[in-house]
């Protein structure tokens, strides 16, 4: 299939904030030379450069940067490294900007590339869609032999993990760590050992197939985890993706904490006040805590960058997203900010807190409400289309409804959301309710309309029942 596929028949691989798809079937490695090309035209400068463990990232590494060279583009050569080293990087640029080859959580046969601006605030849709015209036209400079750029190799790795030991003391605590074997394998048991803390992990060696747990941390696929802190007594645990840029806590019992529990404990332990930013499909939870504490909450669209953005204009303490982005500003040692999606600080992070509070949350975390999601399979292509359908079918049904990212249907003491993922050929469904019946009932009504909205006729999108 692929000794036939062009260019211009994939531009689809280029989303909102990164470039994915299926190693040799839409994602080939000469695209990724002509991707550098386009990149180094748009983006210039210098660029730092690194990738994730999964099996083709090498071969589309080593393309990458032979079209960024030969753009003219000098490259700091990081290699394989968590995405949280590379950002650590990246903050501390004064120009030019960042790759990171990978397909962070998705499965093993999936791979791409994200752009970073020096700082470390991801490209935004509008830039990743340039570098897209210009990959599909091809219409970018091709240097002569004079103007190739120089690849510098640099040891990113161990500067990122002396900073991480000299940011924490962890004494004392035991945790439990699940890498996925991914990333991660490479810094967290390394930087929670050299901040003091006893270690004991699982899926904690690298296999580019990601063979223990898939490279998506859930829920439901993190009982190893929580069987291994509850089993031998340790204080919590993380499970964290494939790139590292997610992580999910279990806690003592090996109970699943919800990502917007785990900020609640990071502002208690460390007496954070101010803003709290998170997304739309966050839980009430959070809102009923910052009511409480008297903190002011506001939702963005779900994604790193609408987070990042968001708690870097408003000097906010914490941002959270419901799928384990958690996002706690520090400062690096050069006294740039260090404000980005680095699940293993984000865990120290929540170590620290833990240790202020003697291991003891649950007296402040209000009460859980029913949180149920589900992914259905829509065409890229489609996705636009049958949300704005659910958008006509929703008003006529509920009357006012949220449109800041998808469809929000706010009930008072529930809620439902429909938005097209950002990453994959999916559309997400969300809701959440004081009751599981209600929760489910809610869940099963949009997951009907749903289906009914993928069979309508994309030129009569009204057509309903």
């Amino acid at each position: 299939m692929h000794m036939a596929l062009r260019r211009e028949n994939v531009g689809h691989i280029f989303r909102a904030y990164d470039i994915r798809g299926v190693y040799n079937e839409d994602l080939l490695p000469e695209f990724f030379v002509e991707i550098g090309l386009a990149a180094a035209e748009r983006l210039g400068g210098e660029c730092l450069v690194g990738m994730d463990v999964r099996a083709s990232s090498p071969v589309l590494y080593e393309a990458l940067i032979a079209g960024l060279r030969a753009g003219g583009v000098k490259v700091l050569d990081a290699g394989t490294i968590p995405i949280g080293a590379l950002l650590y990087g990246c903050c501390k640029m004064e120009e030019g900007f960042s790759a990171y080859v990978t397909a962070s959580h998705l499965p093993p046969e999936w791979n791409g590339v994200k752009f970073y601006f020096a700082g470390g605030l991801g490209v935004e849709p509008e830039d990743n869609y340039k570098l897209r015209d210009a990959f599909l036209k091809g219409n970018y400079k091709r240097l002569p032999w004079k103007g190739i750029g120089r690849r510098i190799r640099v040891d990113l790795l161990s500067e990122y993990l002396e900073f991480l030991s000299e940011s924490f003391e962890l004494k004392g605590l035991k945790v439990g760590l699940d890498c996925g074997n991914g990333a991660t394998v490479l810094t967290a048991p390394r930087a929670f050992r050299g901040a003091g803390a006893s270690v004991k992990g699982v899926n904690c060696f690298i296999d580019p197939s990601f063979p223990g747990r898939g490279a998506e941390p859930r829920p439901e696929n993190i009982k190893e985890l929580s069987e291994l802190v509850a089993g031998r007594g340790l204080d919590f645990g993380v499970a964290y993706d494939g790139d590292g840029d997610r992580g999910l806590f279990v806690d003592k019992e090996g109970r699943y904490l919800y990502p917007e529990e785990v900020v609640m404990i990071i502002i208690e332990g460390l007496k954070l006040r101010g803003t709290v930013v998170t997304t739309v499909d966050a839980s009430k939870v959070l809102e009923d805590y910052c009511h409480e504490r008297g903190l002011k909450l506001i939702r963005v669209p779900v994604g790193h960058n609408y987070v990042i953005r968001k708690v870097r204009e408003v000097e906010a303490v914490v941002g959270v997203e419901h799928s384990g982005h958690i996002l706690v500003p520090g400062m690096l040692d050069c006294g740039k900010p260090f404000a980005v999606d680095d699940a293993l600080w984000a865990s120290m992070k929540f170590a620290e807190a833990y240790l202020q509070l003697g291991g003891s949350f649950k007296g402040f975390l209000p009460e859980r409400y029913v949180y149920r999601s589900l992914k259905v399979g829509v065409g890229e292509r489609e996705k636009a289309r049958v949300v704005e359908w659910l958008k006509e079918k929703l008003t006529s049904m509920y009357g006012e409804v949220e449109t800041v990212d998808g469809v929000k249907v706010d009930l008072g003491d529930s809620w439902a959301l429909v938005r097209p993922s950002n990453t994959e050929p999916v559309v997400r469904i969300s809701v959440e309710a004081k009751e599981e019946g209600k929760a489910s009932r809610l869940l099963e009504e949009l997951r009907r309309l749903l289906e009914e909205a993928k069979g309508v006729d994309g030129n009569h999108p009204s057509r309903s029942g």
